[in-house]
């Protein structure tokens, strides 16, 4: 009987999946690592964002081999010193079908399907990696995709959820945009799955007196606590 490596002998949960196809939307990659086509998930957010990183680790640990790690780098521009926290998973064949959609020759792409994807946890794991919330509107930073690939998700998110969005230029590059109503739709879709530190990305904010302050609420995420301790993961790693 063949013995089946433990990391083999996985596969992925529904919200996984979910989480997954939300970071590939935002700013998490698969990398390929064999000529197999297996992959590997990886992570990686600045110090800002610590514990979104970790939410993400708390339900992949299971096919990662290793906690987190923290680096530090140096911006020449301004002489300041930035941290950031990475993870990746083992690199498993549960990854392949979906480098096999995302990816086109090593480039991030749209699937021709991505509206079997957008389920309301996968919107909500996008919109925490890129998205942004003024008083009237959410944008989305997808610059990294065509037009044509943005006006493919503009179109499945008002077929599933009647959300309308605009493709507008930012530089040479392209992002998506919602109006203040289309906006609150997709606040009210994603909001039960936001963590409570990246509720600014739903919510309203105005300035009072110099101050940033929410004008709305948000919901903690359904059915899914965790917690961490980012000095029990910090290790001595200093690269990717």
């Amino acid at each position: 009987m063949k013995v089946i490596p433990w990391e083999d002998n996985q596969s992925l949960t529904d919200l996984q999946k979910d989480i997954l196809v939300g970071c590939l939307l935002g700013d998490g990659r698969l990398e390929c690592r064999s000529q197999s086509g297996r992959a590997r998930f990886r992570v990686h957010h600045a110090e800002s964002q610590s514990e979104f990183l970790f939410w993400k680790y708390h339900y992949f640990q299971n096919l990662t081999r290793g906690a987190p790690w923290r680096t530090e780098w140096l911006d020449k521009r301004n002489g300041r010193v930035y941290g950031s926290w990475f993870f990746h998973t083992v690199t498993n064949p549960v990854f392949e079908p979906f480098h096999k959609r995302f990816y086109r020759e090593g480039t991030k792409v749209i699937p021709e399907n991505i509206g079997n994807d957008l389920t309301p946890r996968a919107l909500a794991v996008w919109v925490m990696d890129d998205g942004c919330r003024t008083r009237n509107e959410i944008i989305l930073n997808t610059q990294s995709f065509t037009f044509d690939e943005q006006q493919r998700l503009l179109d499945e998110m008002h077929r599933l959820y009647s959300i309308k969005g605009t493709i507008n230029r930012d530089r040479s590059n392209f992002r998506l945009r919602f109006g203040r109503i289309d906006a609150e739709k997709l606040s009210r879709i994603v909001e039960p799955y936001v963590i409570e530190s990246l509720s600014a990305k739903i919510v309203p904010v105005s300035t009072v007196f110099g101050s940033t302050i929410q004008t709305g609420g948000c919901a903690r995420v359904e059915n899914m606590s965790y917690s961490h301790n980012t000095q029990d993961h910090a290790c001595e790693r200093d690269k990717v």
